[in-house]
């Protein structure tokens, strides 16, 4: 994961993160379902690896893609509910994984992995690419005094619906 992470860098950077992501996830599905269809032992071992590689930058992309859409004053705690909600799903669907694969028998663990790999770019088609547009917080606005003939600045602070500054 981390050689992908590193090495896949500049194609990130050409392709564009926002579409390298349903790249990464159709090739990684691709050799999901070859391990699914394929009876072989070390064509297995080379395609996980290789699933491994390709799922590798998914994770800063997500991080990065965040940086882009919530706002500086949000950024950290989205940052901690996203990374947490992902340590929470890698504990919990290995667990209901295995509970399922317990009494069905194994054959129906890359089903579940196929189906689990499939929802990714169904997700990532929800999250908006690029920056989502804001209003400064502090805007120069010019008010005419109605005693006084000359224009004046004011300075408006703007904030949302929580108090904070947009």
């Amino acid at each position: 994961m981390m050689i992908g992470r590193v090495s896949l860098l500049r194609l990130n950077k050409k392709i564009g993160e926002q579409k390298v992501m349903y790249f990464y996830v159709a090739l990684a599905l691709g050799l999901e379902l070859v391990v699914w269809f394929v009876p072989s032992l070390i064509a297995d071992a080379v395609t996980v690896s290789l699933i491994g590689f390709f799922l590798g930058p998914i994770y800063p992309i997500i991080m990065n893609q965040t940086g882009r859409v919530v706002p500086r004053w949000l950024l950290c705690g989205s940052i901690g509910w996203i990374a947490g909600f992902g340590h929470s799903g890698s504990a919990i669907l290995p667990f209901i994984t295995g509970a399922i694969a317990s009494k069905t028998g194994i054959k129906t663990l890359q089903p579940l992995l196929v189906s689990m790999t499939a929802t990714l770019p169904v997700l990532w088609f929800f999250v908006p690419s690029g920056k989502v547009s804001s209003v400064d917080a502090i805007q120069e606005i010019k008010i005419a005094d109605p005693v006084d003939s000359r224009a004046r600045s004011v300075e408006i602070e703007f904030r949302d619906s929580l108090g904070a500054p947009s």
